[in-house]
């Protein structure tokens, strides 16, 4: 069962179920491709590894069918991937599914690489995320791909969830504004000792924060999204498997009760099951995640016109 367990900025979870359970035939696949997989992509173009100025990495570009009519902007979602900071890639065929899935749904798709654990630890990760969001505020850049830069949200899994939230949370408290909306599935959301993730967990964790314990680390705070909070935070989508094994549902549920105390616009997705990342979107919650992300960012009326202000 997937349950809507908080919404807008209640003090009180409402456990409105809004979907069938993870086992049924509209559940994901093993891959976490689905829903992802049945998109007709023939109509998206993809620019590939597109360049960005202080990051160690690039981003690739799924543009939506019709994109270069004179004048038209769209909003950009950045979806970064997961692999416990130390694996994975934004052209994976998970995540490249997931950039089509958005330019499909009318949004600029930005999937982003960011350096991976050990060889780069934190803050690297964070500052390859960050900088591809501020590509996106810049007038050459945004007029190349069609992006209307005051309609951005960050969509990210597992270690990119981690990620995602803090580059969002960061944006707000430094007052950018720059991120209307973020997506975080199964994220790890507190890096601290006191947050108990698994065993399993643990290493990949160390290795990421370059410390040898989390008792004495010093990065495990700012690296933890929990520890971000504050009245400017952008509008969240929590999405989180209560039986999950890697992440504890209750750095899920104290995350999200964090943001209610601070007045952010939060809803809290629970799935019934122990699924992880993409396997947790099945088409219930990619529903859900397209309604949340169109009321953000399609809803909002921009001023920006294409091309405008750039030399």
């Amino acid at each position: 069962m997937l349950a809507v367990l908080a919404s807008g900025c209640a003090a009180e979870p409402s456990g409105t179920p809004i979907a069938a359970a993870a086992s049924t035939a509209a559940g994901p696949s093993s891959s976490g491709l689905a829903p992802f997989a049945d998109v007709d992509a023939t109509e998206v173009t993809v620019v590939a590894d597109v360049s960005i100025p202080g990051s160690g990495s690039a981003v690739d570009v799924c543009l939506p069918p019709g994109t270069g009519a004179e004048g038209t902007v769209r909003p950009a979602v950045l979806a970064v991937h997961g692999g416990s900071w130390a694996r994975g890639d934004r052209a994976h065929e998970a995540w490249r599914a997931v950039c089509e899935w958005l330019a499909i749904e009318g949004f600029v798709g930005v999937s982003v690489g960011y350096r991976l654990a050990p060889e780069f630890p934190f803050p690297a990760g964070v500052d390859d995320v960050a900088a591809a969001l501020a590509s996106t505020q810049d007038p050459h850049f945004a007029a190349r791909f069609g992006i209307d830069s005051a309609r951005v949200a960050l969509f990210g899994g597992s270690a990119g969830g981690n990620l995602a939230a803090l580059v969002g949370l960061r944006d707000g408290l430094s007052g950018a504004g720059a991120v209307s909306a973020v997506v975080s599935l199964s994220a790890p959301l507190d890096l601290t000792a006191d947050a108990a993730a698994s065993p399993e967990f643990e290493r990949p964790t160390l290795d990421y924060l370059g410390c040898e314990s989390l008792a004495a680390c010093p990065a495990a705070q700012a690296a933890s999204p929990q520890h971000a909070i504050s009245s400017h935070a952008p509008a969240f989508l929590v999405v989180h498997g209560r039986e999950e094994q890697l992440i504890p549902f209750g750095q899920a549920e104290a995350f999200v009760s964090a943001l209610q105390r601070a007045g952010a616009e939060v809803e809290f997705l629970v799935r019934e099951d122990s699924l992880h990342s993409l396997e947790l979107v099945d088409s219930a919650v990619a529903d859900r995640a397209l309604a949340f992300l169109h009321s953000h960012l399609v809803a909002v009326e921009s001023a920006v016109a294409l091309g405008s202000d750039v030399p």
